[in-house]
């Protein structure tokens, strides 16, 4: 995480590339505020790693997804491509543009477009106005 930015990479140092888009997105201004305080503590308690346990890097996120999502209540239904999905669905409601979109989610335009251009929050109004 780039704490003065506010910019979330989501490749870290030394990963390999992979057909799999991972773009950096910017974080949210009520989240980034939190960022150079908890930055601190880490540092301060000798913690090296942003995702950690115990102070220990987080390697595989299969027990973390699932204690995150039963702490939120959240059924085992629910799995990151559906929380990717509702991020794209309420971005575009939120009238924020398809290009922007795309790039935050890490998808192409033209998949923003023709999966979710249906909840845009200008969908089809030209047309349905003419």
């Amino acid at each position: 995480i780039d704490v003065d930015r506010g910019v979330l990479h989501r490749r870290g140092a030394g990963e390999k590339e992979s057909s799999k888009r991972r773009p950096p997105a910017k974080v949210h201004r009520r989240l980034r505020a939190f960022l150079p305080h908890w930055r601190k503590q880490d540092l301060s308690a000798g913690i090296a790693y942003v995702c950690n346990y115990k102070a220990d890097r987080i390697t595989k996120l299969r027990r973390s997804w699932r204690t995150a999502c039963n702490a939120a209540g959240l059924g085992k239904e629910v799995t990151p491509h559906v929380l990717r999905h509702t991020c794209v669905t309420w971005l575009l409601q939120a009238g924020v543009p398809t290009w922007e979109v795309a790039g935050f989610v890490g998808m192409s335009e033209e998949t923003v477009r023709r999966v979710y251009g249906h909840h845009s929050s200008d969908f089809q109004e030209k047309a349905a106005n003419s």
